[in-house]
């Protein structure tokens, strides 16, 4: 009985253990997409509808499709093109994966801009679900 349950127990935590890597290795594809500018590759780590919250868009989250996300990163990365992103802190915990990160990108005006952003993820299924940043404009 005590090896039935030890084998139960060990398999829950490989299980756990792929899980967290899985969704380690979404977000940490998705920012290595944002800086080498792969908007594809970006889009492919969300679900096809996607509850997104962003300042610039608002006070409450709305939903968007691959597509749409596509369209948005693309837009600025035209407006930025030298636009990076530096994570901080990245921290998994559940079906959830939070980044703390530094945005930096030069101006119209040439200056140096930076930004700091908190974004919680949410994953199922190896896709992001739900994307809620946090920042002040």
């Amino acid at each position: 009985m005590k090896k039935t349950c030890f084998y139960f127990l060990f398999i829950f935590l490989i299980m756990a253990c792929e899980s967290t890597a899985q969704k380690s290795q979404t977000v940490k594809k998705l920012y290595e997409a944002f800086n080498n500018h792969n908007i594809t590759a970006m889009a492919e780590c969300y679900a096809d509808s996607t509850l997104m919250l962003d300042p610039l868009r608002g006070t409450e989250p709305v939903w968007m499709t691959r597509k749409a996300i596509f369209d948005y990163y693309s837009e600025l990365h035209q407006q930025f093109p030298d636009v990076q992103d530096e994570v901080k802190t990245f921290i998994v915990s559940g079906d959830q994966v939070v980044v703390e990160f530094v945005a930096s990108a030069k101006g119209e005006d040439g200056n140096k801009w930076y930004l700091p952003i908190c974004t919680v993820f949410t994953l199922k299924n190896g896709e992001i679900v739900k994307d809620a940043s946090y920042y002040d404009q």
